[in-house]
C-alpha cells in the first residue's frame, strides 16, 4: 500500500548503504544472507542464489565448494543432519528449486551486479521456525564459511 512505501524504500536504502559499506571495508568479499521461511517442506532448508548468479564472485574465486562443499553454509548444515535442498552435489552447484531460487533482495544486491556482494537466500522450513534449535547450527555454518571463504587473514 501507499502507506508502507516510505518504509519499504527506507529499508532498501539502508540495505544498499550496508552493501556499499561492506564492499569498502572488506574488498576480499562479504556475504548478505536473506533468511526466510517456507512451508513447502517443514524439515528442509532451501538455498537460493538465482542458480549461482548472486554469488558469482564467490564461485569465481572458490568454485562450487563455496556453495556445496563441506565448509559451505549448506555443507555444514547437511553435516549437522539437516536436509538441504538442493542436495550438496559437488559439481552441480548451480541447480536450485525454481520456487526458491532467491528473491528481490539477493537479485538486487548480489555480486552479479558491479555494486553488489555475494548474496544467498536461506528458506527455513516451518519446523525450524517453531524452535530455536537451528540457531546454533546456522551460526556455526556462518562461522565455518567465514573462516574458510571470507576471513582476509586466512588468505
Amino acid at each position: 500500500t501507499a502507506e508502507a512505501t516510505p518504509y519499504y524504500e527506507a529499508y532498501h536504502r539502508q540495505i544498499a548503504n550496508y552493501v556499499s559499506e561492506l564492499k569498502q571495508k572488506h574488498p576480499g568479499g562479504a556475504l548478505l544472507l536473506d533468511i526466510h521461511g517456507q512451508s513447502t517442506d517443514n524439515r528442509a532448508i532451501y538455498r537460493g542464489t538465482r542458480h549461482g548468479s548472486t554469488v558469482s564472485r564467490l564461485l569465481e574465486r572458490f568454485g562450487c565448494a563455496a556453495l556445496t562443499g563441506e565448509k559451505s553454509l549448506f555443507g555444514v548444515l547437511a553435516i549437522k543432519g539437516h536436509r538441504v535442498i538442493p542436495a550438496n552435489i559437488p559439481d552441480d552447484c548451480l541447480f536450485e528449486e525454481d520456487r526458491y531460487v532467491g528473491g528481490f533482495t539477493v537479485a538486487t544486491y548480489g555480486s552479479h551486479h558491479r555494486t553488489g556482494i555475494d548474496a544467498i537466500q536461506i528458506e527455513l522450513g516451518g519446523d525450524f521456525r517453531r524452535t530455536t534449535a537451528i540457531t546454533a547450527d546456522l551460526a556455526e555454518a556462518v562461522s565455518v564459511f567465514y573462516k574458510t571463504y571470507l576471513d582476509e587473514h586466512q588468505k
